[in-house]
């Protein structure tokens, strides 16, 4: 039964007074003197007197309240003073200590309801402590055969906390004193020896501490550490641990030394080695390498330099690089040299003219980077130079030849066409004045009109393919449907020759095209006209895939032509291939699906049967959605 306490309500408001703060050692068996049979739960914060002097008490007892940083700040101090293990072995030894006697004291003071309430008032004391929150998991004992089992929880351990705050993440348990107070009390409680073990810790990363507690020898070999550490030890015995410590440590710090000098002189052979190997390769090299320093002074001129440049290595070290090699403005690419510097422009390539012995010059394309100091501060330029001085040269001819060609052409397309369309005028009046006479003689006529179509064509052609190839049109949102849709128009009004197209509309297929998008329709639905027979049937149909990652547009394109060979398969995009198919058309479509980023290739209508017609299967990137909205 509980006993009426005085004062009971004020002395809460008095502990209320003391936020923050937890009891360095607290020992409730006086305040037991209030209880008869006494169960664990009965233990509360309701005990604690402050009384007007200052003290704090339960009962006659003297008790001290102390902050968990000092308590941290300790372990710290003894951990810095005397290390981890020893440091370790006083603060378990401390709670060992501690919790004996509380044990011991309790038992003899005051009658307990059960011999679980007994037990179960050590974890109780802990928690009112604030060293931690403990929770009882599981508790199984007999006293008289010495077995003995624990498991429990310790929540927001002040020891896990303080540790972590001071050193950082542990890798093994920490909480020495709870582990020290758990073990002296339960092995009072137990009669012989029992030892806690931490199996997890908010100091490593855990979110709570666990704790098991055993005997001895149900332990066996695994508590060997905590036994060692909780074994009463002597000043000499420490000091002959820390003399063995250091010893130890000396030790190992002279055979790391002796590890790192080796490193050390196998590294600087190495890099010696590495040295010597860039140099030899630097003076070897046929590239024109030249290093200057701040002020441009000439300080590494290789074989390649000396060979590009017809000096000598020991005519240009310590010269002027822009005196020497820009004689006609120094000042100037000197001033750009400083600039670059200035706004840290390095390192860049760039192809520009040098001066070179003999009144030569040639020139040279650069790759240049700064060089710099331990400290990151610029020391000088060098330079990797490749003599394109006949590059250069063949790139204008190119050029000129480029021009030179389209000027040829554009010549013959207005010429020759204008002289075509004359004759082809005239030779058409001609057909339609003698359109009764025998075929004999408008057979010829006929053919000379159709000979001067394709020359017409051929010349279109040819300036088609000048402009894929050589001028860059700006690509644009187009929609397929519009592009198949307006190349069917023509080819359906065909008088001579029963043209069947089939397709079934796609509005919205946007891709990325020029305004040659049509050429390539164009071309596939003449190929098929032209080598059908009487009549044809063409199947036109668009469907969106994907290609990798990315949307793409399949045009399906067939027909109940003649059908292309196998053999011939392999040359049919290719440029003035001989064979039974002549012209432009195919090879002008592969080079514009090609510039859209897209893919070509023929196959069968029926497999493995060519002479059933032909399929063309175009795959073209779909334009990035993003962009239809701009």
């Amino acid at each position: 039964m509980k006993r009426n306490f005085p004062g009971h309500q004020k002395n809460i408001n008095k502990i209320d007074a003391y936020p923050g703060a937890i009891h360095y050692k607290l020992s409730f068996y006086i305040l037991l003197s209030y209880f008869i049979l006494m169960k664990f739960s009965d233990i509360s914060m309701d005990m604690i007197d402050f009384t007007p002097d200052g003290f704090i008490k339960i009962g006659d007892d003297r008790f001290i309240l102390t902050s968990a940083e000092s308590l941290g700040n300790l372990r710290k101090q003894l951990i810095g003073t005397i290390g981890k293990r020893l440091a370790m072995g006083v603060l378990m030894r401390y709670g060992y200590a501690s919790g004996y006697r509380d044990a011991l004291d309790l038992k003899k003071k005051y009658d307990w309801d059960s011999e679980e309430d007994w037990m179960k008032a050590g974890p109780m004391l802990h928690s009112i402590e604030g060293v931690a929150r403990v929770r009882t998991k599981k508790l199984t004992f007999d006293r008289e055969a010495g077995l003995f089992y624990m498991e429990g929880i310790w929540t927001d351990s002040y020891e896990a906390l303080e540790h972590k705050k001071y050193f950082g993440e542990s890798d093994e348990p920490v909480c020495w004193t709870l582990m020290g107070y758990a073990s002296g009390y339960c092995s009072a409680f137990l009669g012989h020896e029992a030892i806690c073990l931490e199996r997890s810790c908010e100091a490593m990363g855990d979110n709570i501490c666990s704790f098991t507690v055993k005997t001895r020898d149900q332990w066996g070999s695994e508590a060997d550490e905590i036994i060692e550490a909780l074994k009463p030890t002597t000043i000499g015995e420490d000091l002959s641990y820390m003399e063995k410590l250091i010893r130890d440590k000396t030790a190992a710090l002279e055979e790391y030394s002796k590890g790192l000098e080796a490193m050390v002189q196998n590294r600087t052979r190495e890099l010696t080695r590495e040295k010597e190997l860039a140099r030899s390769i630097i003076e070897t090299s046929n590239v024109f390498i030249v290093a200057t320093d701040v002020r441009g002074r000439i300080t590494l001129f290789n074989r390649g330099a000396q060979m590009i440049s017809g000096y000598d290595k020991d005519e240009v070290l310590g010269k002027d690089f822009y005196e020497l090699f820009h004689p006609a403005e120094p000042s100037k690419k000197r001033e750009e040299y400083v600039e670059l510097m200035i706004k840290n422009a390095y390192p860049r390539t760039v192809d520009e003219p040098i001066k070179i012995k003999n009144d030569g010059e040639r020139t040279i394309s650069w790759t240049e980077t700064a060089l710099r100091n331990e400290y990151g501060s610029v020391i000088g330029v060098i330079r990797f130079g490749m003599d394109v001085t006949l590059r250069k040269q063949l790139e204008k001819e190119l050029i000129e030849s480029r021009n030179e060609a389209e000027l040829y052409l554009d010549l013959l397309a207005h010429d020759v066409n204008n002289m075509n369309q004359v004759s082809l005028g005239n030779l058409e009046m001609t057909e339609i004045k003698l359109q009764d006479a025998s075929e004999d003689i408008i057979g010829p006529i006929r053919q000379a009109i159709d000979a001067i179509a394709k020359s017409s064509s051929l010349i279109d052609n040819v300036k088609k393919l000048q402009r894929i190839k050589y001028f860059e049109e700006a690509f644009s949102r187009v929609d397929l449907n519009d592009a198949i849709l307006e190349s069917i128009k023509y080819y359906k009004k065909i008088a001579n020759k029963k043209v069947e197209i089939n397709y079934e509309p796609a509005p919205g297929s946007y891709i990325l095209a020029t305004p040659l998008i049509g050429e390539i329709f164009a071309n596939l639905l003449d190929n098929s006209v032209k080598y059908s027979r009487d009549e044809v049937t063409i199947w036109i149909r668009v469907e969106k895939i994907k290609s990798g990652k990315k949307d793409c547009y399949r045009i399906i394109y067939e027909d109940d032509g003649t059908g292309i060979d196998d053999d011939f398969k392999k040359r049919l995009f290719y440029i003035f291939k001989r064979g039974s198919r002549k012209g432009l058309g195919l090879h002008i479509v592969k080079n514009l699906v090609e510039k859209y980023g897209g893919e070509i290739r023929v196959d069968d209508r029926v497999p493995g049967d060519y002479k059933k017609g032909a399929k063309f299967l175009i795959t073209l990137p779909a334009a990035d959605q993003n962009k239809l909205r701009h």
